[in-house]
């Protein structure tokens, strides 16, 4: 594995994450693998692939910012288009690789509603949300405004830094945009944060 080329390296570790599955532990799978450049300490890895209406896999890596990152935060107070005021909903897990610079590249988004620390699992197709690029296009899916059939799992490390999901029924976006019906597509994954804010 020393003398391998990066490519040779992404290509072993891509093979070996294909085995796994979408399993939690298997987030480590792309911890593991070293590179002739390695990582900064920050680094943030996401795994994702696509299949339905377009087919798309991608491993991602990046040093945290605001574009890069896992979160615990509480969502703000918000408002309704009409004005009326939301109040601060429970703490959710958030993560951001890329997904707004360039709808045109490959980007991850997505928040599990309710997540604690500790917490290992999580399905909430009514509040969870999931976007991702592919093919050239955003693919979105919230249970509240777009197809009641969405649904997604997620599963955590003890400490959130790595976990997995996988989401069914994502059409193509923006989420504001009306439901494309005719095109969906699923997505699973992996990811790994170096930490994760709150």
């Amino acid at each position: 594995m020393k003398t391998a080329t990066r490519s040779a390296l992404l290509h072993t570790c891509l093979h070996a994450a294909k085995r796994c599955g979408v399993v939690a532990s298997c987030a480590m799978v792309l911890v593991g693998c070293k590179s002739e450049t390695p990582l900064p300490p920050n680094a943030m890895i996401v795994r994702y692939e696509v299949h339905g209406a377009v087919e798309d896999l991608q491993i991602l890596t990046a040093p945290a910012d605001r574009n890069h990152y896992c979160s615990t935060a509480t969502l703000p107070w918000g408002h309704t288009p009409s004005g009326a005021e939301i109040p601060p909903g429970p703490p959710n897990f958030t993560l951001d690789f890329d997904l707004r610079a360039d709808g045109r590249k490959p980007g991850l988004y997505f928040m599990a509603f309710g997540y604690h620390l500790g917490m290992t699992s999580q399905t909430d197709p009514a509040d969870d949300w999931i976007e991702v690029n592919a093919g050239g296009k955003q693919w979105v899916a919230h249970g509240l405004q777009r197809d009641p059939s969405f649904n997604a799992t997620f599963t955590f490390s003890d400490d959130g830094q790595s976990g997995s999901f996988i989401a069914h029924g994502l059409h193509p976006g923006p989420l504001e945009a009306p439901v494309d019906m005719k095109s969906s597509v699923q997505v699973s994954g992996t990811w790994t944060c170096a930490s994760v804010a709150n």
